[in-house]
């Protein structure tokens, strides 16, 4: 009796995992060979594609996929950060051309790697698979401001990379 009564206080506690979609994420190689070693974060954070109001987030793991515009030998890892860069004392870089992006240091506080491994194109475009995880996720979440950007080795002037079909599976808190 006290194992069904354990047994169902444990369920109550436990939601399943949700996913949402994310928006997709396009980094300008020029913009990032000029930065080179440093994370290069879009100016806009990643939008909520079916955001869930009102919701605590636990943790999160994002699926995705990354892809050249053209075919290039490049290597990138990938960060996250959960307040906007450019109030993280980023620098503000690109033209009107590429677009403007804030490059950071990788050490930079609120600024956390988000890839398990090195992601690596071998004079293709991709796709390559990608899946990302780490509490800067959830934090982002939670706030409504998630920014995901690269520091990229490699590369050819002119080429983008995109970080597309991103899904984030949540873990949502209980009772909060």
């Amino acid at each position: 009796m006290l194992l069904l009564l354990g047994l169902g206080l444990l369920a109550a506690c436990t939601t399943p995992p949700v996913t949402i979609g994310l928006s997709n994420v396009t980094l300008d190689l020029t913009v990032a060979m000029d930065s080179a070693g440093k994370v290069l974060f879009p100016e806009s954070p990643v939008a909520f594609e079916n955001p869930l109001p009102g919701v605590s987030v636990a943790s999160v793991t994002i699926r995705g996929q990354a892809r050249l515009a053209q075919s290039a030998q490049l290597s990138f890892d990938v960060y996250a950060a959960d307040a906007s860069p450019a109030d993280l004392g980023c620098t503000k870089v690109g033209t009107i051309a590429t677009g403007y992006f804030y490059a950071c240091d990788p050490g930079t506080p609120g600024v956390d790697k988000v890839s398990q491994e090195t992601l690596a194109f071998h004079n293709t475009a991709g796709p390559v698979p990608l899946t990302l995880s780490g509490e800067v996720l959830a934090r982002g979440i939670n706030r409504r401001s998630l920014y995901l950007g690269a520091v990229v080795s490699g590369g050819t002037a002119g080429n983008k990379l995109y970080l597309e079909r991103l899904s984030a599976t949540i873990q949502l808190n209980v009772g909060k």
